[in-house]
């Protein structure tokens, strides 16, 4: 949503999206004043491939494969009567997907994309089974998929490539012009309940999967000797392992599951720290959300949340490197003790990052029509 503000700011915009979402985003635009300039054109694959998704036979990374294949069809009958200056794909930020849209003999901006981060040499055991398990297989699929990916490769003297993180653009270096610009920069929060002082509290956002670290979360948090706790926001699997690990460190541990985002944004604001250890994330919103309202963010010196400690340079945060299990445990310890014991004073309001997502994103357009 944050992009098609961003563009519409200066340009006409066609957006070819899932037709369930029109709806939304129509109450979303309602009083925008860019809404005249957006034009909303809802799609989908055909009705076998939605009664297959719908009843969960068939997933959702196939049914979008699918669904891209529609909306290329779609884009080159609407490029006959428009005759688009550009196109942008920035569905699915994953650099080995299908791009529907890449087929139109039109300048191209791709991205923000991701995809491109690891798991860090030595933390696979972090994952447990089911997580070295899926972890594997996505290497597979992304390895088999991008050497069949041969739309956009096959076209990269004409497209702006926009990557999530430096581990992505690493992936990317066959092109010319490749930026790492981060959606997470895109964020638009309102402005949270500021009142009172700040809670001796360290959260976690994110799902609870293998590969957002909430195992590496507790062994942190287990090496600090001070009275503290540590609550989890979010669902998932690996919520078992991560409570009995707890359990067995003697780590005091609430879980409050997935909430309503006007109340997680009121209780990362007055956290005294957010902690976000994912083994490879992307970008991550929860941590742009918690530098944009001046919450201390310890975090990996490695993918999205790194790059993002960068854009708002003004607030507080630590970003550790991942060397072993252990000594990464020891150093995220180090560097929460520090917040813990600095009480940072809270924002009045929460800050934008620099350079700004459409600042960049107008600048890329500009780039790939000229």
């Amino acid at each position: 949503m944050r992009t098609m503000i961003a563009i519409a700011s200066q340009h006409d915009v066609w957006v070819l999206t899932r037709s369930n979402n029109i709806a939304r985003l129509e109450q979303f635009l309602r009083d925008d004043p860019s809404r005249s300039r957006i034009h909303l054109v809802g799609i989908e694959a055909s009705k076998a491939a939605r009664w297959l998704k719908t009843n969960r036979v068939l997933p959702t990374q196939l049914y979008y494969q699918l669904w891209q294949g529609v909306a290329g069809r779609v884009a080159r009958r609407l490029d006959a009567q428009i005759d688009f200056d550009l196109i942008h794909h920035v569905t699915f930020a994953s650099y080995w997907a299908r791009t529907g849209v890449a087929k139109l003999c039109k300048p191209l901006v791709w991205g923000p994309v991701g995809g491109g981060v690891e798991v860090p040499p030595g933390f696979v055991r972090v994952l447990g089974y089911r997580g070295i398990l899926l972890e594997g297989i996505r290497r597979i699929v992304r390895t088999v998929a991008w050497r069949f990916h041969r739309t956009v490769r096959g076209r990269a003297e004409s497209t702006v490539v926009l990557a999530q993180n430096a581990e992505t653009a690493d992936k990317l270096a066959d092109f010319p012009d490749v930026r790492v610009v981060s959606n997470a920069t895109g964020i638009s929060i309102p402005k949270p309940n500021l009142a009172g002082s700040r809670e001796r509290v360290i959260v976690c956002v994110g799902r609870l999967i293998p590969w957002k670290g909430g195992t590496l979360a507790i062994r942190a948090v287990s090496r600090i000797p001070a009275d503290v706790s540590i609550v989890f926001y979010g669902d998932g699997p690996d919520r078992g392992r991560i409570q009995r690990l707890a359990e067995k460190l003697g780590v005091q541990v609430r879980f409050e599951g997935a909430v309503p985002r006007g109340r997680l944004l009121d209780a990362v604001a007055r956290a005294s720290v957010l902690l976000h250890v994912a083994l490879r994330e992307e970008a991550g919103l929860a941590v742009g959300e918690a530098l944009a309202m001046g919450t201390p963010v310890v975090c990996l010196d490695h993918g999205g949340p790194h790059e993002l400690v960068r854009s708002w340079p003004d607030s507080p945060s630590r970003s550790v490197s991942p060397t072993s299990v252990d000594a990464t445990a020891t150093d995220l310890a180090q560097a929460l003790e520090l917040f813990l014991s600095a009480d940072v004073e809270r924002r009045s309001f929460p800050v934008a990052a620099r350079p700004s997502y459409g600042v960049q994103l107008l600048q890329a357009y500009e780039d790939a029509v000229g």
